[in-house]
C-alpha cells in the first residue's frame, strides 16, 4: 500500500501512534492495474473507517485525542470515546487513520491489503 507511513519525529501523533494510512491520491495508481477518482479515493476513506469503528469502537479525531490527556499523558476521567487503538484526521486533502500498535496496523493490513 502506497498510502501507508511509519510515524517518525516528523509526523503528528509522534510518540503515541506507530503507523498511519492516508486517503488515496485520486488519480494516481491505487493499484497496479487501475487509477481512481476522487470519489472513490473519498469511498475507500470512508470504507478504512467505518471498518475501524465496527472493530474497535468509536473513536475521535488526533486533535481531541490529545486533549483528553494532561501534561503528565495522563487520560482524563471524563474522556469520551477517547480509543486506545485507533483514531483520525480530517484536514483539507489530508484524510488518515492512525493506528497505536503493530497490532492495529497488521490486522488493518490483513483486511485491506
Amino acid at each position: 500500500m502506497k498510502h501507508v507511513h511509519k510515524i517518525d519525529g516528523r509526523h503528528s501523533g509522534y510518540g503515541q501512534w506507530t503507523y498511519y494510512v492516508k486517503r488515496p491520491n485520486p488519480y494516481s495508481y491505487f493499484n497496479s492495474n487501475s487509477k481512481i477518482s476522487t470519489y472513490q479515493a473519498q469511498q475507500q476513506f470512508h470504507s478504512w473507517f467505518a471498518w475501524c469503528w465496527e472493530t474497535w469502537g468509536p473513536s475521535k479525531t488526533l486533535k481531541l485525542w490529545y486533549k483528553d490527556l494532561d501534561h503528565n499523558k495522563v487520560l482524563n476521567p471524563d474522556a469520551v470515546s477517547h480509543n486506545e487503538h485507533w483514531c483520525w484526521e480530517m484536514d483539507e486533502n489530508q484524510e488518515r487513520i492512525f493506528f497505536r500498535t503493530d497490532k492495529e496496523f497488521s490486522l488493518f493490513l490483513l483486511r485491506w491489503e
